[in-house]
């Protein structure tokens, strides 16, 4: 699968591909209800931030694709996404660590797709996008825009 269904539109940065675009700036009252949230607090140079991630799967033909969203001041503020092949689900350990090179190319053949841009990272005038890899071996797509395009 080549999770073709999820585009970036070149204008704004915006996702395509779930329930609805997600936006730079979107207000978080346009999250459907029932994705699923938590409300979090942390602090950066002793100012306390507050934010509320929003998360939202979807699964076809075998492949998930799931999307983390980061709320600042109940606006979209960036989001992460993670797509699994069906190949890549319900791998013991040694196979999930074994298949980090693999899904590291699914994420970025996917990104080189929706931008059609062949840089990781992709910077644009909305913000960037990139391919990360975790501490834990885990491997996404990070999209952060850039305050100017926050509505």
């Amino acid at each position: 699968m080549t999770f073709a269904q999820y585009t970036i539109a070149p204008v704004d940065g915006a996702l395509h591909g779930f329930e609805c675009a997600l936006r730079p700036g979107m207000p978080i009252h346009h999250v459907p209800r029932h994705w699923p949230g938590e409300d979090r607090v942390f602090e950066v140079d002793a100012l306390r931030i507050a934010e509320r991630i929003a998360r939202v799967s979807r699964e076809h033909n075998g492949a998930l694709a799931e999307a983390t969203l980061r709320f600042e001041a109940a606006r979209l503020a960036s989001l992460s996404l993670c797509l699994t092949p069906r190949e890549h689900r319900g791998l013991d350990e040694a196979g999930f660590y074994a298949s980090v090179q693999a899904r590291l190319a699914v994420h970025r053949r996917w990104l080189r797709t929706a931008t059609g841009v062949a840089a990781d990272p992709v910077v644009a005038s909305w913000g960037r996008m990139g391919v990360l890899r975790d501490k834990s071996e885990g491997v996404y797509v990070c999209l952060r825009w850039s305050p100017a395009t926050d509505a």
